[in-house]
């Protein structure tokens, strides 16, 4: 991943940290709901490994839903 050009371009060597990857996620459900104000937005995790009782995405989603604090705003996740 490290190798891929996009990466490289905005990250460089470093790796993205646990505030970064949850702020970032959190922008991009502001940039959604800027575009759907009316609409609930429900952010969703899929059956991938990233449901899984070790994976640290569940956590991220959760912690960003919590920085927006508005009730239009839910998570689901589907069970590995």
């Amino acid at each position: 991943m490290k190798e891929n050009p996009e990466y490289k371009a905005r990250f460089e060597t470093t790796i993205p940290n646990d505030e970064f990857i949850v702020n970032a996620y959190a922008s991009f459900i502001k940039t959604l709901w800027n575009k759907y104000l009316k609409n609930n937005i429900i952010c969703c995790l899929g059956t991938m490994d990233a449901t899984k009782d070790v994976s640290k995405w569940a956590g991220y989603i959760n912690s960003a839903v919590s920085l927006i604090k508005d009730e239009k705003v839910k998570t689901h996740f589907f069970p590995y």
